[in-house]
């Protein structure tokens, strides 16, 4: 398999289509939707790869804004899937780049079409909604729909360029406190106060965040503290996300936290329920041998690759738990150097052309990491160090 050949045919695939790819983003960019309301942004991705020769699935796991694009070369080889995310930051536009990612993953997916007659096996662009919060990876994961994957790549933007990365695993949860009213001045003794409880629940959180050190957060609000001061409130409420680097100890802090719900309802007389309102986001853990080749093609294409550091900024993402069924990465491209994402000023290099130089680039590398991961021995490491990832985490 003459690897550098393919690569250079991918590469001159993104430049032939360099202003159909600027036209998406643009468009996205300047149609901004939010969770699970990406009509524009769904259709116009899918147009452009049924036009490209892929097979377009809509709607995939129930998700009206969701797609599956496929090109199938017939012949035996690996199944290589690009995430394309396309939801706004809402309030903030298209803040996070998502209109980037989105022309990227169909930059690279049709790239890779260009050669994959040739090596053989299969390329995927998922059209992937509501990251910023719906989680429609989990709910696409959750329905099989990357059963079938060998490996799964997305690249987001950000202000430096690096392949590795980490993020939070995330449980929200919220909590609910029934009491009795009663009027607080003349028959307090006949109430049950639900504010006590939710009081005495964040004390506790409060004197716990020195115990806790760096291990992970709980940070919560009160959602409901009654409405009237002269009645004790007989409901209620407040909302936790509850974080930390490690699955396991995430999972233990929500114990924690809902066993200490448990004890302040015994101790207060009050009723506790709970419910998590929210899909919870994994840790990322990136498959090294694909990062190891992501690095060597962005190094090529003049990118310097920096360390992951926490300056670059720490979120929860979806594609988190994607890391945990196969291997995949989620990696950075340089839009700006020095401006954080989720801020008008990113939001404008992510329209103009530091993004579109972006795009390009993101682009190639993972159409070029696509071409590497087809090749036997980088295929079985990729496999071979997913295996050992789950294993260490057993």
């Amino acid at each position: 398999m003459d690897i550098h050949r393919f690569k250079e045919i991918v590469q001159n695939k993104i430049d032939e289509v360099s202003e159909d790819l600027f036209d998406i983003s643009d468009y996205i960019f300047n149609n901004p939707e939010y969770c699970f309301k990406e009509y524009l942004a769904a259709e116009k991705l899918t147009e452009y790869l049924e036009n490209s020769g892929f097979t377009v699935e809509k709607g995939v796991a129930d998700l009206e804004t969701s797609f599956k694009a496929v090109y199938d070369s017939g012949k035996e080889g690996y199944y290589i899937g690009i995430m394309a995310e396309y939801d706004a930051v809402p309030g903030m536009g298209h803040s996070c780049g998502h209109n980037l990612m989105a022309a990227m993953a169909a930059g690279a997916g049709v790239a890779v079409k260009s050669a994959i007659d040739e090596t053989g096996g299969k390329i995927s662009v998922f059209g992937t909604p509501a990251e910023e919060g719906g989680g429609g990876k989990i709910l696409m994961l959750e329905k099989g729909v990357f059963d079938d994957l060998d490996a799964a790549m997305i690249l987001h933007p950000a202000n430096e360029t690096v392949v590795n990365d980490i993020s939070y695993s995330m449980t929200d949860v919220e909590v609910n406190f029934y009491g009795k009213t009663a009027h607080a001045a003349t028959f307090p003794e006949e109430g049950i106060n639900a504010l006590n409880a939710v009081i005495e629940l964040f004390n506790i959180i409060n004197a716990m965040r020195l115990e806790l050190g760096s291990e992970g957060k709980i940070l919560g609000v009160i959602t409901k503290g009654g409405e009237n001061p002269i009645y004790i409130p007989d409901h209620c409420q407040a909302r936790f996300t509850v974080r930390s680097f490690n699955m396991k100890t995430k999972k233990a802090l929500v114990n924690r936290l809902l066993e200490t719900c448990e004890y302040i309802s015994k101790i207060t007389g009050t009723r506790f329920e709970y419910d998590f309102y929210r899909l919870s986001y994994e840790d990322i853990r990136n498959n090294h041998t694909i990062e190891n080749l992501l690095e060597k093609n962005l190094v090529s294409l003049g990118e310097t690759v920096m360390p992951r550091r926490k300056e670059l900024g720490i979120g929860c993402t979806d594609m988190g738990n994607i890391t945990h069924h196969l291997p995949a990465l989620q990696s950075y491209i340089k839009v700006a150097p020095g401006l954080r994402g989720h801020t008008i000023e990113f939001e404008e290099a992510c329209g103009d052309d530091r993004g579109r130089k972006a795009l390009i680039t993101g682009a190639k590398a993972m159409a070029m990491t696509a071409i590497d991961l087809m090749a036997d021995a980088n295929m079985s490491s990729t496999k071979n160090d997913f295996k050992a990832m789950i294993k260490s985490y057993e």
